[in-house]
């Protein structure tokens, strides 16, 4: 499809390049605001115009800062009288959705990922233990049942291990 007129910048360039250029440090700052906490879950974030002042861009750059934030699922955005774009803080969704596209752009295999898990939950566990709780303790010994009864198969020993995760998510 041949781009129209108003899309072409100067010498040729898109003007849709330009604008994703742009936009990326936006995003990047307003996602550090999330991560940081200081834009909160449920949050609304600043008006457009606010942040056009800011960051001395224009409404669509803010808007394609906007989509990429909800790519990554930083943000959730609702149109219609009562809509707008608030933080969506789905924690570690999010994260694992982030560390898999970059294991898959790096070519990461199973190898590898078994290789990073070795590294990341001893600290992991470490944390877990340092702020455990009784009910914590009561499933983690549920879980260990779960995972003796699994044996040597497989999908039990992951459905089990996964049954932790999700209730340990809903507790929190």
């Amino acid at each position: 499809m041949p781009r129209a007129a108003s899309e072409t910048g100067p010498a040729g360039v898109s003007s849709v390049i330009r604008v994703r250029e742009l936009a990326e440090p936006v995003a990047r700052e307003i996602g550090r605001w999330i991560r940081c906490g200081e834009l909160k879950e449920g949050e609304a974030l600043p008006a457009d115009r606010m942040l056009m002042q800011q960051f001395g861009v224009n409404r669509l750059t803010v808007r394609e800062a906007f989509r990429i934030l909800e790519s990554e699922s930083l943000v959730s955005i609702d149109c219609g009288p009562h809509g707008g774009v608030r933080v969506l803080v789905s924690g570690h969704h999010a994260a694992a959705r982030y560390l898999a596209s970059l294991m898959e752009h790096a070519g990461a295999g199973l190898r590898d990922t078994y290789q990073d898990c070795s590294l990341i939950e001893p600290a992991c566990v470490s944390m877990l233990a340092r702020n455990r709780t009784a009910h914590d303790l009561v499933r983690l010994e549920a879980a260990i049942g779960s995972a003796r009864l699994a044996g040597d198969d497989p999908g039990r020993m992951i459905r089990a291990e996964g049954d932790l995760r999700v209730r340990r998510c809903r507790s929190r």
